[in-house]
């Protein structure tokens, strides 16, 4: 699947398994704004995160949160910078339902 992503073009791709660079780095997703590809494990109800209460929120988390640091990248928020922390990255992953519903409530469209 591909999203435009501020004029760039970004392929997602999800894998059902982990690759090279996700076991490096620990991860289950990551985004590589360098070839714009971002790649999230497909995770499965009965795969190896067995403990994942809800495997698809999880997956779509990963993938918001991947989504983001393209957004960051392609804002000139380069990685390692102030604003690009995993937990700034986390953050608006996790709250962008609630802020774009509050968006929404008082029809503030940007």
């Amino acid at each position: 699947m591909k999203i435009n992503v501020l004029g760039t073009e970004y392929d997602i791709e999800l894998l059902e398994q982990r690759d090279e660079t996700m076991k490096t780095m620990n991860c289950d997703g990551y985004s590589d704004c360098s070839v714009k590809e971002i790649k999230v494990l497909k995770i499965k109800a009965d795969g190896d995160v067995t403990k994942i209460k809800n495997p698809i929120k999880y997956q779509n988390t990963i993938l918001g949160h991947e989504i983001i640091h393209a957004f960051l990248y392609e804002s000139g928020i380069e990685s390692g910078m102030q604003f690009h922390s995993e937990e700034c990255v986390d953050f608006f992953a996790m709250q962008f339902s609630k802020l774009e519903k509050i968006f929404d409530s008082i029809e503030c469209k940007g």
